[in-house]
């Protein structure tokens, strides 16, 4: 029994320190940018369920919050579109297309360039792409652009299909800002 209202008080406590989205936008203007971003990356993890699926498809801001859950990819798109809703550019970004290491596992993160600092689904710590040894990047891409990591061969054509409608996905998230 005692066990049992601990567990309630617990997530209890952890439900009532949780802020709506609209509130944590709100505090962030208080806050330098790079503040905004180690925030950002640590309110979606908190707050926000990770879940794997199946097919792929990409949520925007507003769909992610409103199923609270996703993967890696809602993710990265929900921090995107919240950080351009406080005024960066999509120019600072790049999205991290890599492979987990050990599991290899496929894996989207959010690259701020400026600050090197890589916001994604796997750690509240902002850290750089250098700095994370259980990452290895592939790519990285924009709405409009793409670079390999190395001097591996070209896309295939099935990879290429796919960074394309990445490519449409971002540009939705650039024009329906919040």
């Amino acid at each position: 029994m005692r066990t049992i209202l601990v567990s309630i008080l617990i997530a209890f406590s952890s439900y009532s320190q949780a802020k709506s989205w609209p509130e944590f936008v709100a505090e962030l203007s208080t806050q330098p940018a790079i503040n905004q971003l180690h925030l950002t990356n640590r309110f979606f993890n908190q707050n926000l369920r990770y879940k794997g699926e199946i097919g792929d498809r990409w949520l925007l801001l507003n769909d992610f919050l409103n199923a609270g859950e996703g993967d890696c990819e809602d993710f990265a798109i929900g921090k995107y579109q919240t950080l351009l809703a406080k005024g960066f550019s999509p120019e600072e970004f790049n999205f991290i297309y890599a492979i987990q290491n050990g599991s290899g596992q496929a894996h989207i993160a959010l690259l701020h360039k400026p600050s090197k600092s890589l916001l994604d689904s796997i750690t509240n710590k902002v850290a750089s792409l250098e700095e994370r040894n259980d990452l290895t990047p592939i790519i990285a891409f924009t709405a409009k652009s793409y670079e390999l990591f190395s001097s591996q061969e070209p896309l295939s054509r099935a990879e290429f299909n796919s960074l394309i409608q990445w490519q449409k996905v971002l540009k939705k998230a650039e024009i329906n800002r919040i």
